[in-house]
């Protein structure tokens, strides 16, 4: 979210859905760059918004803009890392990968980024669906809540590298072979 405040320079949002408990988590973030805190929140009757189509909506003096944030955060990513010698090294046949989402949100990010820029088998995500229960678990990427990673990861024949990520994509494991 915070990404996404400082590429569009606003000083605050409003997030709706799965950001990490689908449907019931709405919170309101502002930017750092707020110094002097909220003088006035104002608010407007409009129509429904279609969350499914990425762009600006006016209503009145209000907008509604809907974004991608799976695309906002590849590009950050691709500034900040070497996606080419990345992929020379992921999509190597004699490399092994996984990657567990945890079935949080972040495994919105787990093929776009994995597969599709860096050359990874799809078969190398793991729990990459989003789920309202996160199939049960919890989205911490630790011994006890990633342990199915790790057992894959010093199991006979495990892949090389191995990750995990928590529902925000702001924490990960790693284990390599």
């Amino acid at each position: 979210m915070v990404l996404e405040l400082r590429l569009r320079e606003v000083l605050g949002s409003l997030a709706f859905g799965i950001w990490s408990s689908f449907g019931s988590f709405f919170s309101f973030y502002l930017s750092l760059h707020v110094q002097d805190g909220i003088s006035e929140i104002k608010m407007a009757e409009i129509p429904d918004v279609d969350l499914s189509c990425v762009g600006v909506t006016k209503y009145g003096n209000f907008i509604v803009e809907v974004v991608d944030p799976v695309s906002d955060y590849l590009e950050l990513m691709e500034n900040v890392f070497d996606f080419s010698l990345i992929r020379s090294l992921v999509s190597r046949s004699d490399f092994r990968f996984i990657f567990d989402a945890m079935h949080a949100v972040t495994g919105a990010y787990a093929k776009p980024i994995f597969v599709d820029k860096l050359g990874a088998s799809p078969e190398s995500i793991s729990n990459g669906v989003p789920l309202e229960d996160f199939g049960h678990g919890h989205p911490d990427p630790n011994l006890t809540y990633a342990k199915d990673l790790v057992d894959i990861m010093y199991g006979e024949n495990g892949p090389d590298l191995g990750a995990a990520s928590d529902g925000m994509l702001d924490e990960f494991e790693l284990a390599f072979n």
